[in-house]
């Protein structure tokens, strides 16, 4: 048994590098490529191998109540614990303060009659229960797998050998059950912490969405809207992140919702629309970047018409909101107030991003922000503050909204981030860096430790000794907003500032976080600065 045990870690451990006709790493384990190529590594595309999509009615995305059980037959005692975990804490955590149709409803359904989705599901409640342990007690060693390591190959495996049949059997409900298990697969790598893993099973789901859904193919082979709002949701954090866009496919027209003209029916609908517009916020960044010959080239005419549509946008979303407070129970529902004041963080971000879009070349755009960084810093403070009362983390615990615990969506970490990396003032992005650290979780490929680390990292390559004959105090409280004091050191010199932060991330806990950005000298020329470092030896 140990040895088997050991040639499984061994396998697992060597990567599939994606070859054609066939992988050589793969074959060099003496294992069928088949892994990774289920999303079209080994000579086999992912798109080819799917027919006949099944169409599905669209519903309202909510809460769901959590069934006693799944109906599959014949499953182990091991198998029937791992499912009651995910029925009693992965389905409630996973879908963090928003809700989600998908987890609620769909993975649920699908897992009762699919072998190959019920697998994927014990195999993501194994590395969830395991998360859950490690926030409480940090592994020691990461060349052991542990109980719930194993029992997650296992069944990833045989989640893996049960779409097999999906790939060649023509069948409308393949590209629906190939659909969610990479979903689950790809929240499963982001909570194991293998990103490059997660990042290429969300890259072959997104281009399978994006061949199903282009215009070639009659509406009746449509997709369920909650798996393409999972996948745009996904995306998006990718995106938010600053991992590698080169390969960006379009979310279908379904999901450009109109915003209404009085109110917002849920805060479902206005996450909707607010993701829409960052979503369009980032393809004008890369429009703009992709168009001008040199960055001190102003931007087209119409560039500038679609940033002043998305800022009007933006504007009559806001309005909307807050004239639906009411309407959502914003006043009356602990977690629809929770909800609301996140919405309004991402709405906060996503004003900075539209005015500074355009300007790509002078990161010194970003001075005449500080108040909205400000603003952005004291929501999140609102929130924490809130948590700390015992009345409001229960009632959110018990609806199974707790924002920091390990999620598959978005909480704070991504406005918080942004901040630290963009605001200048030293104090602001101090408190950003200390609220993203304050409690280790996860929020789909975001990690609060990582995020911390690197936010950190720019911090100092951008500050190094600017600040050493200044009297600066970074032992403060978090619950308090900084005050106008806090904020009068003088502005770092462009000089001094990067731009284009990219992170590689790591495959395995074990491996060093890269970091790549670029500034520009006082002469006019750009220098590359790299930097690898380990997040375990970080504080």
């Amino acid at each position: 048994m140990q040895d088997l045990q050991l040639i499984m870690h061994r396998v697992r451990k060597v990567k599939c590098d994606q070859g054609w006709p066939a992988c050589d790493r793969c074959i060099s384990t003496g294992r069928v490529c088949d892994g990774y190529g289920i999303w079209g590594g080994g000579g086999n595309a992912y798109c080819d191998r799917i027919t006949h999509p099944k169409v599905l009615a669209r519903s309202t995305p909510m809460r769901h109540p959590i069934p006693s059980s799944v109906g599959v037959p014949n499953i182990t005692p091991e198998e029937q614990g791992y499912l009651e975990w995910f029925l009693r804490r992965s389905v409630v955590k996973l879908p963090g303060i928003f809700g989600s149709e998908f987890w609620g409803t769909l993975v649920l359904q699908t897992s009762s009659n699919e072998p190959a989705v019920f697998h994927a599901v014990l195999a993501l409640s194994a590395v969830h229960k395991r998360d859950v342990f490690e926030s409480e007690m940090p592994r020691r060693r990461y060349d052991i797998l542990d109980e719930q390591e194993q029992f997650a190959l296992r069944q990833y495996t045989k989640a893996v050998g049960g779409l097999k049949p999906y790939f060649s059997a023509q069948i409308k409900e393949s590209l629906r059950t190939t659909l969610i298990a990479c979903l689950v697969f790809v929240s499963l790598e982001f909570l194991h912490g293998h990103y490059k893993t997660g990042n290429i099973h969300l890259h072959y789901g997104l281009k399978l969405v994006d061949y199903y859904t282009s215009p070639f193919w009659p509406s009746c082979y449509s997709i369920d809207h909650c798996i393409i709002e999972t996948f745009a949701r996904l995306q998006l954090q990718v995106q938010m992140l600053g991992l590698n866009t080169e390969h960006i496919y379009n979310i279908p027209q379904g999901l450009a919702i109109d915003i209404p003209t009085t109110k917002f029916h849920s805060v479902t609908q206005a996450r909707q629309k607010l993701d829409c517009l960052l979503k369009e916020i980032f393809h004008l960044t890369q429009l703009r970047r992709q168009t001008a010959l040199f960055q001190e080239d102003p931007p087209s005419h119409e560039l500038l018409k679609a940033q002043s549509n998305i800022r009007a946008q933006l504007g009559s979303w806001f309005r909307i909101l807050t004239a639906s407070i009411v309407n959502l129970r914003v006043q009356t529902d602990t977690i629809a107030a929770f909800s609301y004041r996140f919405l309004t963080i991402y709405h906060t971000m996503a004003g900075i991003m539209v005015e500074t879009c355009l300007e790509t070349a002078q990161e010194s755009i970003f001075e005449d922000f500080t108040s909205n960084f400000a603003s952005l810093l004291a929501q999140a403070v609102d929130i924490q503050k809130a948590l700390l009362s015992p009345t409001t983390s229960n009632a959110i615990h018990d609806g199974g909204a707790a924002p920091f615990s390990s999620i598959a969506d978005i909480g704070w970490i991504p406005p918080l981030y942004y901040t630290a990396l963009k605001c200048r003032v030293h104090h602001i992005r101090v408190h950003a860096i200390k609220l993203i650290s304050s409690k280790l979780h996860k929020e789909g490929i975001w990690d609060s430790r990582l995020a911390g680390c690197i936010a950190r990292e720019v911090m100092q390559i951008e500050e190094k000794d600017f600040y050493k004959d200044f009297q600066i105090d970074d032992d403060f409280s978090t619950c308090e907003s900084p005050s106008a004091e806090d904020m009068s050191l003088p502005a770092l010199p462009e000089a001094y500032r990067v731009s284009e932060v990219k992170v590689m991330l790591p495959d395995d806990p074990t491996e060093k976080v890269n970091l790549i950005c670029r500034r520009q000298g006082r002469d006019g020329n750009w220098e590359i600065i790299s930097k690898g470092f380990d997040v375990r030896e970080m504080n």
